[in-house]
């Protein structure tokens, strides 16, 4: 799924590059699974967690101030 490109022929063993963000997910050719770009959305994820929440500022928008 992070490779749409490589193809590999069933019955066989294979190896691959699996990062720990990067689940080996293998997809029969021809199958209708869209998961999107995953790598795109890997580095939109990875942006988002950039900035540390401001956690009382959630925990107020969340139960409206109190503790």
């Amino acid at each position: 799924a992070w490779n749409p490109e490589a193809i590999y022929r069933g019955g066989t063993y294979i190896q691959v590059a699996a990062p720990l963000h990067k689940i080996s997910v293998f997809i029969r050719q021809g199958a209708d699974v869209d998961l999107g770009d995953l790598d795109r959305l890997y580095r939109e994820s990875l942006e988002r967690c950039r900035v540390k929440p401001d956690l009382e500022q959630l925990e107020q928008m969340e139960f409206g101030g109190g503790s």
